[in-house]
This record gives C-alpha cells, structure tokens and sequence, in this order.
C-alpha cells in the first residue's frame, strides 16, 4: 500500500502520464534535469553524452558570439546561467 502511494505521489509531481517514465534529477538540487530520460538514453546507449542535462549555451555555441548589430559580444558574460530549452531567451 505505502509503494502505491509514493508512486501515485511521484507520478502526480512530475506529471508521468505513461510507462516506462524516466525523470532524470540533479543529485544535489533535486531540480529536473531532463522530464523525458528514456528517450534521450535511447539515443545515447554507449553514453557518451554523459551527463546527460540540458547543454548551456555557451557549450552549443562556441567561438565569437556576434549581436543584433554586428557587434562582439563577451559570451561568457551574454551567455553565463542561459540553457536552451522549447523556447530561446536571452532577454
């Protein structure tokens, strides 16, 4: 009866709707890394993207970062604590 009830309490916080589901979290957050684990390790089986969080964008995009008017830009300072996600925001 406890087991049901923690897997009912763990599908309802992360919002599994279907099985197998695989949450990938941060050991020392607790935050969500990654909601879809099984298909990103599905792509990844001889795990070479280990670990397998969301890359930054100073990871992704390397080299010069250039803005809106052509100007150099620092990256490290544009870019420091931004992530890609389903939406792009450097604002």
């Amino acid at each position: 009866m406890a087991r049901a009830a923690l897997t009912k309490k763990l599908s309802k916080q992360f919002k599994v709707s279907g099985i197998p589901a695989l949450i990938l979290l941060d050991a020392k957050t607790g935050q969500v890394l990654l909601k879809d684990g099984n298909s990103v390790i599905m792509g990844d089986t001889a795990g070479e993207q280990v670990p397998w969080a969301p890359k930054s964008l100073d990871d992704l995009l390397g080299g010069v970062l250039i803005n809106g008017t052509g100007a150099e830009v620092n990256r490290a300072k544009t870019l420091a604590g931004k992530h890609l996600d389903k939406t792009i925001s450097l604002i």
